[in-house]
């Protein structure tokens, strides 16, 4: 059996990741330098049981470079549980990688893992190691392919990760982005170009620093009139690439940079702009705490790997969360829709992937006819297992559906969140090549509690900006307030939203400091909730049918 040996120099380690390659040649490597320090003895071996297979020596660094861990693996042959637990989580990249968390408090006997590698083919592995995530990058012969191995506390892991499709591919010196205020490089503006947040306004105690970015062709009169308008806080930016080379129209996108978050934000912007040509569609909004303005004090490498490998998955190192900050979602979604030069606008999160020709297909649908308030077209939003490349036609998500790979989204969460009318009718109806209307609804019992995403119009009514993300239900006054004047939802067809891999459950542990951080900003969502419900009430017409 292989041993893992663990030196941890009396620091808790939070992520190692061990990686043997069997049946490799003197000249060859299992790890190569990515970031961390890696070197082993060559030498012969293989697959085989026992001890008899080539020493590996694999020194990793953790990002924070305050701690250094040393696993000395022997190759061998796999456990059957192990083996079998990564043919399932790798099945696509035949390559077994394990992650393991280590503290000071384990033994070296806790430290002991096996892992095994098929991936003969491989060429060069790069790795970030951080606390929450591992990237892996496998250059084949003809393709890249990229594992993003991801703990949630329940054991479920992610194939998928932003940029994968960019695997190997350096950055540009070109940018298919037009930067103002000094950006990338610097940050510099007058106060005047300062503007409120678009509900509060000036008592709002954020601010927004607005066209950050401006794609060259954000005003491309060729593509559909759609404005696709996501949020993002600034770890979870490079999402935008997978929107952008999705989404036929132009984009905006709306970006917490509390202080220093602010430069790795714009880090992760560059690397997109010189990435993906696609980039030049999208606008890009900053907003901040008026007490913690962004600044670019950190510097980050400009050219690097269009994976972004070197940026990602840095939640843990942002202000935000060092802070406690809670996520003023509302706000960016209310800036980046009001940012939108287009009279219709697509309101969604960074994490749901249009399915294809969404807009076009839309537009087709609605022909000429012009925009008008108190209609919106019903997105359904599905999910689909980690392991499964996201579906860009209905017909792949029914095909993953009957096959237990996909579900509404949030049904084991929320399923009064997501679950739309029709949903039976829209899954037996085959994909019919095109977007049309399922069925038309409104916002009334038993769907009162349901939170769409929806095409409309960009003066549709605005969101609860005092609400944050973790006070959760944050878009139930809009609904609320949209149902008090009878807005028709239609429910699409031919078109869908999937969030990025990984079927979100209840977990089956939530640490104390978790829920003491949570409950009071729940609280705290549900007053505000009742308090805009008896504002509504005396501003619109009673309409009993719009239950609270």
């Amino acid at each position: 059996m292989s041993t893992a040996l663990l030196n941890n120099d009396d620091h808790a380690i939070k992520s190692a990741v061990l990686c043997q390659q069997t049946g490799f040649s003197s000249s060859s490597s299992c790890c190569s330098n990515g970031g961390g320090d890696v070197s082993g003895s060559g030498g012969g071996g293989g697959g085989g049981g026992g001890g008899g297979g080539a020493k590996r020596i694999i020194r990793l660094r953790p990002s924070n470079r305050s701690s250094r861990v040393t696993l000395t693996l022997t190759a061998s042959k796999a456990v059957n549980a192990t083996e079998a637990r990564w043919t399932h989580l790798s099945r696509n990249t035949r390559c077994c990688v394990f992650l393991r968390d280590f503290s000071d408090r384990e033994s070296k006997e806790d430290a002991q893992r096996i892992v095994e590698s098929h991936a003969r083919s491989s060429t060069k592995v790069d790795y970030r190691v951080d606390d929450s995530s591992v990237l892996f990058t496998f250059l084949r012969k003809n393709r890249a392919q990229l594992l993003n191995y991801r703990e949630d506390g329940q054991g479920r892991t992610s194939a998928y990760i932003a940029g994968a499709y960019m695997a190997g591919r350096p950055s540009g010196n070109g940018s298919s982005c037009i930067w103002y205020y000094g950006l990338p490089h610097s940050l510099s503006y007058p106060s005047s170009k300062i503007s409120w947040t678009p509900e509060i306004g000036e008592k709002s105690p954020y601010r927004v620093l607005p066209f950050v970015l401006r794609g060259r062709d954000v005003d491309r009169e060729d593509a559909p009139p759609i404005t696709l308008c996501t949020h993002a806080t600034a770890d979870q930016v490079y999402g935008i690439v997978e929107l952008a080379r999705r989404w036929e129209g132009p984009l905006s996108l709306a970006v917490f940079s509390p202080g220093l978050d602010a430069g790795l934000a714009v880090a992760l912007l560059d690397r997109a702009c010189r990435c993906e040509t696609a980039m030049s569609k999208v606008s890009v909004h900053l907003i901040f705490p008026a007490r913690r303005v962004p600044s670019l004090d950190r510097a980050y490498q400009e050219q690097a790997d269009c994976t972004a490998s070197d940026l990602q998955w840095r939640e843990m190192e942002t202000e935000r969360w060092k802070s406690g900050m809670t996520y003023p979602i509302n706000v960016a979604r209310n800036v980046a829709r009001t940012s939108a030069n287009t009279a219709r606008v697509l309101v969604s999160d960074i994490e749901l992937l249009p399915s294809e020709r969404l807009a076009s297909g839309f537009l087709a649908m609605v022909h000429d006819r012009p925009p008008k308030l108190g209609v919106v077209f019903v997105l359904p939003v599905f999910e689909i297992d980690a392991n499964e490349q996201p579906p860009s036609t209905k017909k792949e998500l029914l095909s993953a559906a009957k096959a237990g790979l996909a579900v509404y989204f949030h049904r084991f969460l929320c399923p009064h969140c997501q679950r739309f009318p029709g949903l039976t009718r829209w899954m037996v109806r085959t994909d019919p090549g095109k977007v049309r209307p399922l069925i038309i609804t409104r916002r009334e019992y038993p769907h009162h509690r349901w939170e769409p995403v929806f095409i409309g119009m960009r003066e549709d009514p605005l969101y609860t900006e005092n609400m944050s993300w973790e006070g959760k239900q944050d878009k139930m006054a809009q609904m609320f307030e949209m149902c008090l004047l009878n807005y028709r939802l239609v429910v699409l067809d031919g078109a869908f939203l999937v969030h990025t891999p990984g079927i979100k459950r209840k977990p089956q542990i939530i640490s104390v400091a978790r829920q003491e951080f949570l409950r009071p900003h729940e609280k705290r969502n549900a007053k505000l909730y009742q308090r805009v419900v008896k504002r509504l009430l005396a501003q619109y017409p009673t309409n009993r049918k719009c239950t609270q």
